[in-house]
């Protein structure tokens, strides 16, 4: 395979060739199914997308939008070529009674089958999944998208701009704080067909310690970023993007974003569903949540707090909030 410089994903270019691997493995008359797992807005689409061009010939893809209440999308799968990709797997599952019908016929169907299939799910409906039904067991090899560093952030986001773009700093003594933002040590354990990553810090030292050397404008606004978007790229996209005043950006334009979250169980629950499903109907939250949760109240006091957004009747987790969320929903013990 190509690597990621090449394809222009140089932040995945471990993970492409994960599942290049596999897929010459599966050549090879070794199959392994694989899952490739992540946050909401980390990117899985952009890497399926790349996969799909490098083997367009050889690829059958399959795309959920929205959650899948039929077995129709089966037939799809038997007049399909030996490799298949399946996008977005956790639309199969839905949180009801009944609502395991779609993924159990999935999974049934995938046991038999002698084709490879490449699967993409959200990092919190894969671990429920994982543990109500063992849905990990499917699957040997697994690639998950980690949080990015500093670097890695700085390099995806400037190359989309075809201009240069100014960094100033404007914070007195922002240059006199030390910096540390996390990035991946990618590991392959012996025997293991899993790419494993090892948090590692990237530290930036204050000026006093460095002597009269300084930090620039530029490697502290991107230190910020990660650090404000948890490292994940469509988080910090979303926020530089609000940073932005052309030419130039002063390090006070990038705010943290901050969120006092209260909230009681049924909307616990709806937000829940939400982060999971990522982008979701009014009319499926409401057929999920039954009778018992007001589901027009929920969605206004989440939408009025800024944890969710809506647009067209279906609703996501608002970029900026995604953080937060997620440490207030691991911490109410709702997703892991």
């Amino acid at each position: 395979m190509e690597n990621g410089e090449e394809n222009g994903l140089p932040q995945y270019q471990v993970e492409l060739e994960a599942i290049g691997q596999g897929i010459r493995d599966f050549e090879e008359g070794k199959g392994e199914n694989i899952a490739l797992i992540s946050e909401p807005f980390a990117g899985r689409s952009k890497l399926i997308n790349e996969i799909r061009k490098i083997y367009a010939d050889k690829i059958t893809s399959i795309r959920f939008n929205t959650t899948i209440t039929s077995n129709e999308f089966l037939s799809s799968l038997r007049e399909g070529k030996d490799i298949v990709i399946v996008e977005n797997c956790h639309f199969l599952a839905r949180r009801k009674i009944g609502g395991f019908d779609q993924i159990d016929a999935f999974l049934t169907y995938m046991s038999s089958s002698h084709q490879l299939f490449i699967t993409s799910w959200n990092t919190f409906s894969w671990s429920y999944l994982s543990a109500v039904m063992s849905v990990n067991s499917f699957f040997p090899r697994v690639v998950r998208l980690y949080p990015l560093g500093a670097e890695a952030l700085k390099t995806l986001i400037l190359s989309s701009y075809p201009y240069a773009i100014r960094f100033s700093e404007d914070v007195e003594h922002a240059a006199d704080r030390i910096s540390v933002s996390m990035a991946c040590l990618h590991i392959r354990l012996p025997f293991s067909s899993t790419v494993h990553c090892i948090p590692w810090p990237e530290i930036r030292l204050p000026q006093l310690l460095k002597g009269r050397r300084k930090i620039k404008a530029e490697d502290a606004f991107f230190d910020r970023l990660a650090s404000i978007s948890g490292g994940n790229p469509g988080v910090a996209r979303k926020l530089f993007e609000q940073a932005l005043t052309f030419p130039e950006i002063p390090l006070s334009a990038l705010k943290e974003p901050k969120y006092i979250i209260s909230l009681g169980v049924n909307d616990r629950f709806l937000l829940s569903l939400i982060l999971t499903m990522e982008l979701v109907s009014k009319e499926d939250l409401a057929e999920i949540a039954g009778p018992d949760i007001d589901t027009d109240k929920s969605l206004y006091l989440l939408s009025a707090a800024g944890l969710v957004t809506g647009e067209e009747g279906t609703y996501a987790i608002a970029h900026e909030a995604l953080k937060s969320v997620v440490q207030y929903l691991e911490l109410s013990r709702v997703v892991w």
